[in-house]
């Protein structure tokens, strides 16, 4: 049923600051990233320029809530294997990079739920993602990139189910940049394409297709701080149009103007900051309005030292939703710790709340609003016993209380744990 995937078939977060994985539009807690990569291992060098790196890791824990449901509570074993691939001809060792840059990426998170019950058993995942960048060296005064990233994503539902909720993403994206007289002032114009498709009949009207134009101008005053100034317009349309209309999904205009900074303020400080005005013309439906219309935030990261690297940031926004309400206004503050312990021990930590307000939810023929405090933390430490194998442990929460649950079950507590080893070169 439509109702039992609404917290988190949502239409962006492919990625989030908490470095959990997103499924819809709320990070969630699964495998947390591994941190194999900082090792920059030399990989498998395939001919002058192209390298190959390839890993694999499996991970056994225990997943407290496998269906999102506090009121009926399912828990689990859980085994994941991860593979993992990267064929690049970028220099890791800091180099400058070559004149045309690329990059091909693979890798699959395959669940398996260790247990007898036939609904928990259903929820095995097959979870593929791949990725492409193609790019100009940086310091060209005419420059191009091309980028696409694809990612398929199955999650249990909120009542337990043999079912599952499986949404299919790609986003792709060309950015044409111009740097003339050394690159103190330089312009770029995007193009960004995004299509999710859900694998459920019965969700089959979210099926959307987002088109975004972005004008960038940015002026540095500083040899590696700038200003700039963001403009962007988009359309968001509904691939079924009758069951989007029957659903009430309606197609429309994002429109957001950024004014900010981006850059180091210290040797050790970074910040990106903006802030601008963002509108949604919404078709046969309430648009955001008030502070709705206010967008902007701000990443400020901190280099304590060489080993120990700590970010805070905080976000105001709305975002086009296709399964609840038409919008959500969203406001979410993060805290991220990385720390490396003589360069074999490495410990990543995150926190993250959001309070999200959907507007057009339709109750009893009625819209009303709905206000969803999300909280997501999780830990992640790595030993690694050589460059290339590695042993970790890792803890994820992931945590939603609704005001107002829409006639479906929302709160839940997610709790998961893993014992992790992994090879990578």
């Amino acid at each position: 049923m439509a109702t039992s995937s609404l917290a988190r078939a949502q239409s962006q977060a492919m990625t989030s600051e908490t470095g959990t994985k997103g499924v819809g539009g709320e990070p969630t807690v699964g495998t947390a990233t591994s941190t194999v990569t900082p090792r920059k291992n030399p990989g498998v060098r395939l001919s002058d320029e192209a390298v190959l790196h390839a890993g694999i890791s499996a991970s056994v824990g225990y997943d407290s809530n496998v269906f999102f449901n506090d009121a009926n509570k399912v828990t689990s074993p859980i085994l994941e294997v991860t593979p993992v691939a990267d064929l690049t001809n970028g220099d890791r060792g800091g180099g400058r990079s070559p004149e045309i840059y690329y990059d091909l990426r693979g890798g699959l998170v395959y669940r398996e739920y260790l247990t007898d019950d036939p609904n928990t058993k259903a929820q095995r995942a097959f979870n593929p993602s791949a990725g492409a960048t193609l790019e100009t060296n940086r310091d060209t005064v005419v420059g191009f990139a091309l980028n696409d990233s694809f990612i398929r994503q199955q999650e249990a539902p909120y009542l337990p189910s043999t079912s599952t909720i499986t949404r299919d993403s790609n986003l792709a994206t060309a950015r044409l940049r111009l740097a003339p007289g050394g690159g103190r002032l330089a312009t770029s114009l995007q193009y960004s394409n995004s299509v999710q498709i859900f694998e459920d009949k019965a969700l089959e009207y979210g099926n959307s297709m987002g088109h975004e134009g972005v004008f960038d101008v940015t002026y540095k005053w500083l040899p590696k701080t700038a200003l700039f100034l963001e403009v962007a317009q988009g359309l968001i349309t509904y691939l079924n149009e009758a069951q989007a209309a029957a659903n009430n999904r309606h197609k429309s205009y994002p429109f957001k103007t950024l004014l900010g900074l981006r850059g180091l303020i210290s040797a050790k400080v970074a910040l990106n900051a903006a802030v601008g005005y963002a509108a949604a013309n919404y078709q046969d439906a309430k648009s955001p309005s008030g502070v709705g219309n206010i967008a902007g935030g701000a990443d400020l990261n901190y280099a304590a030292t060489a080993l120990t690297a700590l970010g805070l940031g905080y976000k105001h926004e709305f975002q086009n939703s296709p399964i609840i309400g038409d919008y959500y206004d969203a406001n979410a503050a993060y805290v991220t710790l990385r720390q490396s312990i003589v360069g074999r021990l490495i410990l990543s930590m995150n926190v993250r709340y959001e309070l999200r307000t959907y507007h057009g939810v339709v109750v009893n023929g009625s819209g009303v609003d709905r206000q969803d405090h999300l909280v997501s933390a999780g830990a992640v430490l790595d030993y690694f016993i050589q460059p290339w194998l590695f042993l970790g442990a890792s803890y994820g929460l992931s945590l939603n209380r609704v005001d107002q649950s829409a006639g479906a079950p929302a709160d839940y507590t997610k709790h998961l744990a893993y014992f992790r080893l992994g090879v990578g070169y």
